[in-house]
């Protein structure tokens, strides 16, 4: 199972700001060991999620509203705790 597919309630998309280049961008995911799909993103991109510093984390619920935005890096244990707990996705 791969990590990012933890839990089948979420889904994570990774958003490169310098996707311009993508072989570039497949190596830095490898070099990571990046385990979900990265989209090949440009400044306009970036200015419609009103990124501001990288890394940032945009997390939005299933109706597509935007329910938290953290700079910096952000914690597997952050995250969840703005996901709904298991009884509540039943």
């Amino acid at each position: 199972m791969k990590r990012y597919r933890a839990r089948a309630d979420v889904a994570v998309i990774g958003l490169a700001a310098d996707g311009d280049n993508v072989s570039r961008l497949r190596q830095f995911a490898k070099a990571l060991r990046v385990t979900y799909p990265i989209v090949a993103g440009n400044d306009a991109l970036m200015k419609e999620f009103k990124v501001q510093a990288y890394p940032t984390t945009l997390l939005f619920n299933p109706d597509g509203k935007l329910v938290m935005t953290r700079l910096g890096q952000v914690t597997r244990a952050e995250l969840e705790a703005q996901l709904p707990a298991a009884s509540a996705r039943n």
